[in-house]
C-alpha cells in the first residue's frame, strides 16, 4: 500500500508542474476561447468608439451565440469623425483549433446600425467578420491577435454606402477570479468606402480601443 501512495504521489508531483507551466484560462471572450457550454457572460467595454455591452451564452464547448448592444460617440471607429449611433448586433464565436499552445476562433456578427448626423436617422446593416488568435501565457493570463473586417452598409444621403475596414490588432485578458475576467483591446487599420457614405472614396484611419470587464454566470 504504502509503495501504490508512493507512485501516486510521484505521478501527481510530475503532472502538477506540467499542467501549471501549459498554462490555460478556462474560457475568454476574445482569445480563442468560447465560455464553455451552458454558461451566460456579460461583459461590458469602454472606451472608444463608444460603450458596449454584450450577452454571450454557449451553445456547445466550442460555439457561443450572443447579442450585442452599442452607445458609439466614433462613426464605427472612424477618426475623426464623432457620430451619435447605436449598433445591434447577433454574435457567433466558433473556435476551430486548440493545441493548448494557441487557439483559434472566428466571429460573425450581423445587425442593425442607427447614427443620428445633423437631425437625421441614418440606417445600417453591419456584416463584420473576424478571426482571433488566444495565446494562453499562465491559466489566469492570456494574449491575443485579431484580424478583422467589421464590414457595415449605411444608406446616407439617399444612396448605400459599402464600408470595408480592415483591421489588425491585439490585446490581453486577465483573470482576475474564475469567473471575472478583465480585457484591453486595440485593433487599427483603414476602411474602404464604395459608394456614397459618410467618408467619401478616400481610406480613412480607423481605431478600436476598449477596455473591458466580463462576468461569467455559473
Amino acid at each position: 500500500m504504502s509503495h501504490l501512495r508512493g507512485k501516486t504521489l510521484a505521478t501527481l508531483l510530475l503532472v502538477a508542474p506540467a499542467a501549471v507551466a501549459a498554462g490555460d484560462a478556462p474560457w475568454t471572450v476574445e482569445s480563442g476561447k468560447p465560455v464553455g457550454e451552458g454558461s451566460n457572460v456579460f461583459w461590458g467595454q469602454g472606451g472608444y468608439p463608444g460603450i458596449w455591452a454584450e450577452f454571450i451564452h454557449g451553445v456547445t464547448p466550442t460555439l457561443e451565440i450572443g447579442g450585442k448592444f452599442a452607445f458609439n460617440y466614433g462613426l464605427e471607429g472612424i477618426v475623426p469623425i464623432n457620430k451619435v449611433g447605436l449598433d445591434f448586433q447577433f454574435l457567433v464565436r466558433k473556435q476551430f483549433f486548440d493545441n493548448g499552445k494557441m487557439r483559434i476562433a472566428g466571429r460573425l456578427d450581423p445587425g442593425l446600425l442607427l447614427y443620428f448626423p445633423s437631425g437625421t436617422t441614418v440606417i445600417g446593416i453591419a456584416l463584420p467578420v473576424g478571426v482571433e488568435f488566444g495565446f494562453p501565457v499562465t491559466s489566469e493570463v492570456s494574449i491575443n491577435a485579431s484580424f478583422g473586417a467589421p464590414m457595415y452598409v449605411d444608406f446616407a444621403r439617399g444612396s448605400a454606402g459599402f464600408v470595408i475596414p480592415i483591421l489588425f490588432g491585439g490585446g490581453v485578458e486577465y483573470l482576475l477570479q474564475p469567473n471575472v475576467a478583465l480585457t484591453f483591446h486595440v485593433g487599427l487599420g483603414p476602411s474602404f468606402v464604395a459608394g456614397n457614405g459618410y467618408v467619401g472614396g478616400s481610406p480613412a484611419f480607423t481605431l478600436y480601443a476598449l477596455f473591458g470587464a466580463a462576468y461569467k454566470f455559473d
